[in-house]
């Protein structure tokens, strides 16, 4: 079940859901956006739709838009973004000290995120917390 809830004090019906859905399965069929049962199934769990409302209205898969972090705002600048793409270096020399247990879980959560094909999020970590 997507649950899938529509906030009809915050939504302003400007159909931006329903356009950006990749899996086109939400509608229009009464006042407010819907998703039907039987296109559930179809949902790519892409959280697009929650993403793109404008007035915060939408919640789906247990996530509320007051849980996420806003995007405009906290982008990078462009010289940021500069900065980070030409400081990136591959060959790196590691600390011979063992990595907190929060960071590790940290960086895997927020692993989550990174885009997948069709968002089939089909990732799998090995990790390795201690030196001995």
């Amino acid at each position: 079940m997507l649950d899938f809830t529509i906030d009809t004090e915050k939504c302003i019906q400007c159909n931006q859901c329903v356009t950006d859905c990749p899996a086109s399965i939400i509608r229009f069929e009464s006042e407010y956006p819907s998703i039907a049962h039987s296109r559930e199934d179809r949902c790519l769990r892409c959280l697009h739709c929650l993403a793109i409302c404008p007035t915060a209205a939408i919640s789906i898969l247990g996530v509320q838009p007051e849980n996420c972090m806003q995007i405009k705002g906290n982008l990078p600048s462009e010289k940021q973004l500069e900065v980070l793409m030409r400081g990136r270096r591959s060959v790196r020399r590691f600390r011979q000290e063992n990595v907190e247990k929060a960071l590790i879980n940290r960086l895997i959560d927020l692993s989550a995120n990174a885009p997948t094909a069709k968002n089939a999020m089909r990732l799998q970590f090995t990790v390795v917390d201690d030196l001995d």
